[in-house]
């Protein structure tokens, strides 16, 4: 056992920062040239005591803690090895982490095998207990421990353990995905089955990191799901996979960029799309088709030529990029194909005919929508919805009778692109339909309208059977109502589908605030995690403010705790006078203190240290012992 009469001066852990990227060879830190910190003498004996009383503490929270706190702090003049090994043969896993993280800092191997099974033990929380302590290492020595858990038999559920590693972030995930990737077997499958997986929320901002990391079967499978994001997203970390020595992976990246209007990645894509593989052909042709330019359509020219004998599904394409281009060059052919008896061949026609000839098209385009073939009549609504004229109306609303869905799918979006007060009285009698899909067509139709004059309809809408229509209808009245908006918020959060806050705030930004802080304080649990995830994207200002509101006032300490970590990695010192609060407030409950306590010592605010010193005196055994761990976490030289 370490004795009282061991000196107090302390050295102090050094704790390695989370970097941005993982380095090509990994070597231990050297030690700090800071002298050795030395405490106050009555304190130090303090923490000391306190540190000794918790490792035989019958409180496994508190021994726990305590153990761990001997990884920040070595007597001098003592080896204290015996004594973390003896610890790794507790019954507790959390004391065998404590002492795992005290043969860390001595440099002793001993931690490496209890660590590998502790990261597949279910009872310990794996982002905040097991991963903070592991970054005492090295990342690449760090990752190689999870790896080698991802491929151990002792972890039954790798995904979890995965999942909880993408969380954390920082070096340690690009460590772990390549250390899991080369290792292959169970360690690379998790990788492939979990990162995919992810909800775009959370994968759109580990991608960039991950793709420098990845092999090219994951780099694929990133690329697919990228594929799907919503406009607007920025993808230019996608950009240097263009380089990449795969072809696949070349390909994979340059129709993400191209489908965004990158007229370099569609340049890559004309070797495809020329070439004989069909399929490529045709995805190659449909990305190039939203980013042509004249030297595209230079070499797509050839596919027009009547001796090629393409298929429509092709001309179509090619027809696109020209009208992308604005080139109107080929609006003869267009105009033929249009008048042929093949009736793909009309529907791609059709389907150009008014990006070629403008205005001059609605006669033949009006009398198009009533083709026999329900193709054509489809294209034709295509084609009017992108002329937007007020004279087609009449003409789109004798459409709506037609025995297609498609069609009339077709024949609503048309009329959502006509901005006339003629188009409301039409499409809201719609919303009553009895296909879901025609009902929320309509109701994105009104909504695009942002008339005062549809609320009431959409307010009807908000009773419908089927959550999709509801969801539409509230985001309708959202964009068209500041108040009935607010309040048709408050009501619809408990039947939300996963993933619309998310949405929501990605479009509406800081102007969503209002409507999370509503979520926040649901009684619902999966509202209020719903509104977590979309936090981040209200912008920081905004989230800071909502994430401080969180941390005081809410009724919840699930809360309370998510709102002090969150602003605690946003803010660092910024975040101690609320962490303070937190520690102050007598109402508080233990849980919650524990938390503020910990993340105290993270903020290294030499401000808390009163604060801390007074926790000390507290009667409770494990919020002493975080106390002066937390204590001994400030006062730790910096690397």
């Amino acid at each position: 056992m370490l004795r009282r009469t061991l000196a107090f001066t302390l050295l102090l852990l050094l704790v390695a920062g989370q970097l941005t990227a993982a380095p090509k060879k990994t070597k231990r830190p050297a030690k700090s040239n800071e002298p050795v910190v030395t405490l106050d003498p009555e304190l130090a004996n303090q923490i000391y005591d306190i540190l000794e009383r918790g490792t035989r503490s019958g409180d496994l929270a508190a021994r726990g803690t305590a153990y761990g706190g001997l990884a920040y702090v070595t007597a001098e003049g003592k080896d204290t090895i015996p004594y973390l090994l003896d610890g790794l043969k507790d019954p507790q896993s959390r004391v065998r982490l404590g002492a795992a993280f005290g043969l860390i800092r001595v440099n002793n191997p001993a931690y490496r095998a209890p660590l590998v099974q502790l990261l597949g033990d279910p009872t310990l929380n794996l982002l905040d207990e097991v991963l903070p302590g592991l970054m005492l290492l090295p990342p690449a020595d760090a990752a190689a421990i999870v790896a080698d858990a991802l491929a151990a038999d002792t972890t039954r559920d790798r995904n979890r353990l995965m999942r909880s590693v993408i969380d954390f972030g920082g070096p340690l995930l690009l460590e772990v995905v390549q250390q899991a990737m080369a290792k292959g077997g169970e360690a690379a499958t998790t990788v492939k089955r979990v990162v995919p997986q992810l909800g775009m929320d959370t994968a759109i901002f580990l991608y960039p990191v991950l793709l420098t990391v990845a092999d090219a079967e994951l780099k694929s499978m990133i690329l697919a799901n990228v594929q799907n994001t919503p406009e607007g997203t920025d993808l230019t970390f996608v950009k240097p996979l263009l380089k990449d020595k795969d072809p696949l992976v070349v390909f994979a990246a340059a129709k993400v960029l191209a489908n965004r209007g990158d007229a370099e990645a569609a340049t890559l894509l004309l070797p495809q799309a020329l070439g004989d593989d069909v399929k490529q052909r045709m995805e190659a042709l449909a990305a190039i088709r939203k980013a042509a330019d004249a030297s595209h359509l230079t070499k797509l020219e050839t596919l027009l030529d009547p001796a090629m004998r393409m298929p429509p599904n092709v001309l179509v394409e090619v027809y696109g990029a020209y009208a992308h281009a604005g080139n109107t060059k080929i609006a003869a052919q267009v105009q033929a194909s249009m008048r042929g008896m093949d009736a793909a061949l009309r529907a791609a026609g059709a389907r150009y005919l008014g990006h070629m000839e403008g205005t001059r098209a609605l006669e033949d385009l009006h009398r198009l929508l009533f083709d026999g073939n329900a193709e054509v009549r489809q294209a034709a609504a295509f084609s009017l919805g992108y002329l937007r004229s007020p004279e087609s109306i009449p003409h789109l609303e004798r459409a709506l009778r037609d025995t297609s869905d498609e069609v009339r799918l077709g024949v609503i979006e048309a009329l959502s692109q006509i901005q006339d007060p003629q188009v409301l009285n039409i499409v809201q009698f719609l919303v009553s339909d009895s296909n879901k899909d025609i009902r929320v067509a309509a109701i994105r139709a009104l909504a695009q309208m942002k008339n005062i004059a549809t609320t009431d309809t959409l307010r009807v809408a908000l009773q419908d059977a089927d959550p999709d229509v509801r969801y539409a209808a509230l985001r309708g009245i959202m964009a068209t109502d500041l108040v009935q908006g607010r309040a048709a918020f408050n009501l619809a959060m408990g039947w939300l589908p996963p993933g619309a806050m998310v949405d929501m705030a990605r479009i509406m930004g800081k102007d969503f605030a209002p409507y999370i802080g509503l979520a926040l304080e649901h009684n619902n649990d999966a509202v209020r995690y719903e509104a977590l995830r979309a936090l981040p994207f209200l912008g920081t200002e905004a989230e800071i403010q909502l994430l401080e509101g969180m941390a005081l006032r809410s009724r919840f300490a699930d809360m309370k705790t998510a709102g002090l970590k969150r602003l605690t990695k946003l803010q660092g010192k910024g975040a101690a006078a609320t962490l303070q609060a937190t520690i102050a407030d007598p109402d508080a409950p233990k849980p919650l203190k524990i938390g503020a306590l910990r993340l105290l010592g993270d903020t290294k605010a030499i401000e808390a240290l009163d604060a801390l010193k007074l926790a000390l005196l507290d009667g409770d055994e494990e919020l002493k012992v975080t106390a002066a761990v937390a204590i001994l976490k400030i006062h730790a030289p910096n690397p």
